[in-house]
């Protein structure tokens, strides 16, 4: 073997630390992945209570540790009875808190330091000054299938890549040692014969170390037993740390903010992929531009044996990604006016902002992309690239020929007629009841009539998540949304489903009176137009309730009565 493939070799966990450097995890020259043995993942799932609460986990999780150390000393060594009570319970309250609030930080030197995936299985290691161990063998006949599934810690989404197990057969000791030793990765070991083995994708420690799981899930199982959004969830992470190394040099480099102005027209972006054509919108931490796709979207993303197409979702159905083949077999002039349209969403990145700061903003777009990768509906708009250029970000979403329900409504100067209000409603209960029922619910937060585009098809399209502004809200206790459509607990930093419930009862508001409701009001278009039945105006106002617990609380609830007042 040559030097690149001894590496791949990883000796007995039990070995002398001095021989870690010599392991496969340490090296970052993946040239041939289908040549080695074994893989090695980092793991440090402290990381995701640290994205989730920053500082203030870290803070209580020290705190914990001192008070139980003064509680050890005053106890043991200098016995003061009445002072060891009270350490106590200090220590028992804080001990309460910080485990509710960061598990992962609290726990973390029970976890495992590392996975080892080769061909006979799946094994955890722990690799420690203290500790060197490892857990039993799990064979991949084991393993039925590998999926990813959506976790929310506070405010924070994050995907975690399930390993299901067929556990039968697995001694009961075996079985607890998973369930003591690893909690948070380990789910139903006790109590179930199909557990699960979970890690979560901002735990694993690099992108390097996501290659390498990704590589070793294609060597050592089956394609039919990988969902393909494993590989989908994986990519976009990979692309993701990658473009946060080359932005967060490029700002440090950089100090200029001459770039933060528009851009003008004709501008080429991404190698000469994408020309803009105009600035069609603005606000908040975002700007949007329509713009032409001139060639294909690149096959390579520029990230060593990943390819784009198995990046995103597949997106095949859509002719915008096809057209600028034909384009290319016609010979055609590539900035001619027939070219496929798109729409760029453009994120300044801080160049004269703290690391911290721009860590930040990235990861907030790295949300958004994540979260429009995963809707796949017919009445959502779709997410088809991102990339990086010149200290901005951009996001390119599919563009639609026709307008807005605001605009429409105002070009006609009359509201909507009833019977083509209860169509677009219908349609809408299917889009927000596709949102609500992920897992975690997809809350939008910023329905209305402005980001509801109406195709030269009569196809009704929602738009425009805003993830990245509404994160940004969160942490500055700013409120994201138009006034008139949010509801009182929006304000307060609370949405749920039903606050775009209140937002879609507004919205038929404005659709049948062609005026924005007021502002924390039960909504009632019936006192403006006197053409709105009574069945249609209850829904609108029973939508708008001031108290979540008075509206409905389904779209599907919502449906039903829609279809009944005909």
């Amino acid at each position: 073997m040559d030097g690149g493939e001894a590496e791949g070799k990883v000796q007995n966990p039990g070995s002398p630390r001095g021989s870690l450097a010599k392991r496969y995890f340490i090296s970052r020259n993946i040239v041939r992945p289908q040549d080695y043995d074994e893989f090695w993942i980092r793991y440090k799932p402290e990381r995701v209570d640290l994205k989730a609460t920053g500082k203030l986990a870290s803070v209580l999780t020290g705190t914990t540790l001192i008070l139980f150390l003064c509680l050890a000393v005053t106890y043991f060594i200098v016995p003061l009875q009445s002072l060891s009570l009270y350490l106590f319970l200090a220590w028992l309250i804080s001990l309460m808190v910080s485990f509710a609030m960061a598990p992962n930080l609290l726990m973390r030197y029970l976890y495992p330091t590392h996975i080892q995936l080769s061909e006979s299985g799946i094994r955890l290691h722990w690799i420690r000054h203290w500790l060197q161990a490892s857990s039993i063998n799990i064979d991949w006949d084991r393993v039925s299938h590998v999926t990813t599934s959506d976790r929310r810690v506070f405010k924070t989404l994050s995907v975690e890549v399930e390993f299901n197990i067929q556990a039968r057969g697995i001694s009961a000791l075996d079985k607890i040692v998973f369930a003591v030793l690893a909690p948070v990765l380990s789910w139903g070991w006790i109590s179930s014969d199909r557990p699960l083995l979970k890690l979560n994708i901002n735990g694993i420690a690099s992108s390097d170390d996501r290659k390498r799981l990704q590589s070793a899930l294609k060597k050592f199982l089956p394609s039919y037993r990988i969902e393909p959004k494993v590989a989908d969830d994986l990519n976009m992470y990979i692309k993701f740390d990658s473009y946060t190394d080359i932005w967060l040099d490029t700002l440090s480099a950089s100090r200029t903010s001459s770039s933060y102005g528009s851009i003008t027209t004709g501008v080429l972006l991404s190698n000469d992929t994408y020309k803009v054509v105009e600035e069609i919108g603005s606000g908040g931490e975002a700007r949007v531009y329509r713009a032409q796709l001139l060639k294909p979207i690149p096959g390579s993303m520029g990230l060593e044996g990943v390819a784009r197409n198995e990046t995103m979702v597949d997106m095949s159905d859509m002719a915008v990604i096809n057209a600028p083949l034909e384009l290319e077999d016609r010979k055609t002039h590539l900035s001619k006016s027939d070219s496929p349209q798109i729409v760029l969403k453009e994120f300044i990145l801080p160049a004269q902002a703290g690391v911290n700061a721009r860590q930040r903003v990235l990861e907030n777009i790295k949300a958004e992309a994540v979260l429009w990768r995963k809707l796949r509906h017919p009445n959502i708009v779709r997410l088809l690239d991102f990339f990086a250029e010149d200290q901005r970000a951009y996001l390119v979403l599919e563009h639609i020929e026709g307008q807005s329900l605001k605009a429409l409504v105002e070009n006609n100067q009359h509201p909507l007629d009833q019977k083509q209000v209860t169509e677009l409603a219908l349609i809408m209960c299917d889009i927000l009841g596709y949102l609500h029922r992920k897992s975690p619910p997809v809350i939008h937060r910023d329905f209305s009539p402005d980001n509801l585009i109406l195709d030269k098809n009569g196809t009704l399209k929602l738009t425009d998540f805003n993830i990245a502004l509404q994160l940004e809200a969160d942490c500055n206790k700013r409120v994201a949304g138009k006034h008139p459509y949010i509801p009182p607990e929006q304000f307060r930093g609370e949405a749920s489903p039903q606050s775009d419930i209140y937002a879609f009862g507004c919205t038929l508001h404005f659709l049948l009176t062609a005026k924005d409701p007021e502002a924390l009001m039960i909504s009632s278009p019936k006192q403006f137009n006197d053409q709105t039945s009574t069945a249609l105006d209850r829904i609108v106002q029973k939508c708008t309730e001031q108290s979540q617990a008075s509206r409905y609380q389904s779209m599907n609830e919502i449906k039903s009565d829609l279809i009944a007042c005909g």
